[in-house]
């Protein structure tokens, strides 16, 4: 996946933060997102499980009229997907963003303090 995956979750948190559609199946939230950044199908797929694993987004299986729908189980965010959405980025796998970040924040940052991240 490379540097898109930090693109492709910014997207996908995003658009569920914006309440867009959001349905588990292909052809919803993960083909729409795809398109919309023009990734790869698969990239989608493997960042919304990942962001699942983080405690970011859960399957809500609520208004299934039957077990077998599948395309009726939604992404939803959780409330620290929401706050992460609402604040724009979260990139546990990226250290060098990270750290930009940090020095952004305080840029007297000490030498010895950033050997401890």
């Amino acid at each position: 996946m490379g540097d898109r995956s930090a693109e492709i979750r910014g997207a996908v948190l995003k658009r569920l933060g914006e309440d867009e559609e959001s349905r588990f199946g292909e052809p919803y939230l993960p083909m729409q997102t795809a398109i919309a950044i023009d990734a790869r199908l698969m990239e989608v797929w493997e960042v919304l499980w990942g962001l699942m694993g983080d405690g970011l987004v859960f399957l809500d299986p609520s208004g299934q009229a039957s077990a077998s729908r599948w395309d009726n189980w939604h992404w939803r965010l959780t409330d620290a997907g929401r706050q992460t959405a609402r604040l724009g980025s979260w990139e546990p796998r990226d250290p060098d963003g990270f750290m930009a970040r940090l020095r952004e924040r305080d840029p007297d940052l000490a030498t010895e303090a950033e050997l401890h991240f």
